[in-house]
């Protein structure tokens, strides 16, 4: 029987997502938890009967799907990893987020001509003490070239 519905939103791609790993992990659990022993044989076969039961949700999805959204929905399943993580991983994985965020990567040679075109702008006339300057800080923290007009107060400031 065809239902209407011949594509997924991102919820129900998702879920369908997460049916497909859970039937191929029911797989290997079944497998490797039989062969430990961890698992009764009645447990087993509930298990083998769970996954059989999913296998069959999934392909009736499938079978609804047009070509297009199949295709689609296949190329998602092959090319994400669904992944559990407890809180811990989590807060782990937030916090690296935010650190990536607050950080600007870019090679030394696009940095250095970033760097002269705010020293063009910042640096020439410039009076302030190196002390009491943010761009110097910066520029000398990553090692930008120096003016090289060997003036008192920065080795960044210059006067053309």
């Amino acid at each position: 029987m065809k239902y209407r519905k011949n594509y997924l939103n991102s919820s129900e791609s998702m879920q369908i997502m997460f049916l497909t790993a859970l039937n191929n992990n029911l797989h290997e659990i079944i497998n490797e938890w039989g062969k430990r022993k961890i698992l009764t044989n009645d447990a087993i076969t509930k298990l083998s009967e769970a996954k059989i039961s999913i296998n069959e949700v999934i392909q009736t999805v499938f079978d609804n799907l047009d070509q297009k959204e199949l295709k689609k929905i296949n190329n998602k399943i092959d090319n994400n990893t669904i992944c559990i993580y407890d809180i811990h991983q989590l807060n782990q994985l937030e916090k690296r987020r935010i650190e990536a965020e607050s950080k600007v990567y870019m090679d030394y040679d696009t940095f250095c001509d970033f760097a002269e075109e705010i020293m063009d702008i910042r640096c020439n006339g410039c009076k302030t003490s190196w002390r009491e300057c943010k761009l110097y800080n910066v520029l000398n923290a990553h090692n930008a070239p120096e003016s090289q007009f060997d003036l008192c107060n920065c080795k960044y400031s210059y006067k053309l």
